[in-house]
């Protein structure tokens, strides 16, 4: 297992979701052992962000990246393609503080990066085995990792919204990446809507780039 980059570079432009401002990406190659590195370019000003678990500051509807009192905002659909691809060391270069969110899912960021294909590093990959359960809960929510010979992610959902309800999944394979989980979108549900709009979030959000779901009893007018 040898680290990878991206080949060439591709380019991707759009509107943030939460903040609602216009971003132009270029995701570049880079050598081995540097990681995927968010790169705000703009003027004069710049900074880098690496994309590390300590430079996660927030996770309210989306992951945000900060270093000081710099913050970058939804960049967990480019780092999910990048790893969708087995992509491990990138630049992200950004001219504004959100990833587009495009149509709500992965799908373009994945096929843009597998035209241009992945470049093979000689370094080998870096692995974190795991010897014993580790588990996070917050809220209604819950992640458990196990020790296991393989790769298994398996997620179910309980949602009081009868147009969501329980749902499960489970993911073998990242060869399944591109079918069973790129086209899956950004969503709320029609009464998360006004607590998104009072939390400053949402700005960016229409029909084109998210789903909304509504219960049989939920009124529009």
């Amino acid at each position: 297992m040898y680290q990878s980059t991206i080949a060439e570079e591709v380019e991707f432009e759009g509107i943030g979701l939460h903040t609602g401002v216009y971003t132009k990406v270029k995701i570049m190659p880079t050598k081995a052992n540097m990681g995927i590195v968010f790169k705000y370019l703009y003027n004069n000003d710049s900074y880098e962000i690496k994309a590390d678990i300590d430079r996660v500051v927030e996770t309210n509807r989306g992951t945000t990246l900060g270093l000081d009192n710099k913050k970058i905002y939804t960049v967990e659909h480019v780092l999910s393609a990048l790893y969708g691809m087995n992509i491990d060391n990138a630049i992200i270069e950004i001219d504004n503080i959100e990833l587009p969110i495009l149509d709500g899912s992965t799908y373009e960021y994945l096929n843009k990066i597998k035209k241009v294909g992945i470049k093979k590093l000689t370094d080998k990959k870096k692995c974190l085995i795991i010897k014993d359960k580790v588990e996070v809960s917050k809220g209604n929510s819950k992640l458990t990792i196990l020790p296991y010979d393989g790769f298994k992610i398996s997620y179910s959902l309980d949602y009081e919204n009868k147009s969501i309800g329980k749902q499960k999944f489970i993911l073998e394979s990242l060869d399944n990446y591109k079918k069973e989980i790129s086209k899956s979108r950004t969503f709320c549900t029609f009464s998360e809507i006004k607590k998104l709009k009072n939390d400053g979030l949402a700005k960016g959000g229409n029909l084109d780039n998210a789903i909304i779901y509504t219960d049989a009893n939920t009124s529009l007018n």
